[in-house]
């Protein structure tokens, strides 16, 4: 389940809130009952949904938390990240590490979607050398932006002044997919 993970979040702290009702409700049916001398009903399965509720409000929340430090990441522009792409690295390594290492990876949906988009940019990886551009024309720039399908037009059209690593991590799979391209294309711009 792939989304925002902000609206996620809200949504998740809805059925918390409705959830806390239901206990409250619980509570006082409880309480009545007791004051009728009345067996007092059980309802075993509001702990269940409150623990589960906790469980991805927590996965939920680690997967914000990457969805943020991605953004700064991504956001950062390519010009000047080119060179310094062992921060992508270290990025992907700490992020790997993190998820690992609070276990319950293979169970929990949010982190084995986590490990695949981190995975998934960690093949890229080795292929963004070949885009550095350096001494590259407008016409290499237009080539690569259609290998890679970026938008050339419109408001979100990718030019090199406004391209940034988030347009190559999201078209990582397209990269590691074209990379004997994009390796000709950079061969060209160096003959």
């Amino acid at each position: 389940p792939q989304g925002d993970p902000q609206l996620i979040l809200t949504k998740i702290e809805d059925y918390s809130r409705s959830v806390e009702e239901l206990r409250a409700d619980a509570t006082q049916l409880g309480q009545s009952c007791e004051q009728c001398d009345m067996e007092a009903p059980q309802f075993s399965h509001l702990q269940e949904l409150e623990d589960d509720i906790a469980r991805t409000r927590q996965s939920w929340g680690r997967y914000g938390e990457f969805a943020t430090a991605k953004k700064e990441i991504a956001d950062r522009d390519w010009l000047s990240i080119r060179t310094k792409l062992y921060d992508v690295e270290e990025f992907l390594q700490h992020w790997q590490e993190d998820v690992k290492s609070r276990g319950g990876a293979a169970k929990d949906p949010v982190s084995v979607m986590l490990l695949h988009n981190l995975d998934k940019y960690r093949k890229c990886l080795p292929f963004l050398k070949f885009v550095r551009g350096d001494g590259w024309e407008n016409t290499h720039w237009l080539q690569l932006f259609s290998i890679l399908k970026f938008p050339t037009k419109g408001p979100n059209a990718v030019k090199v002044e406004n391209l940034t690593l988030g347009h190559f991590l999201d078209k990582a799979e397209i990269l590691a997919e074209k990379a004997e391209e994009v390796k000709h294309l950079r061969a060209q711009a160096q003959g």
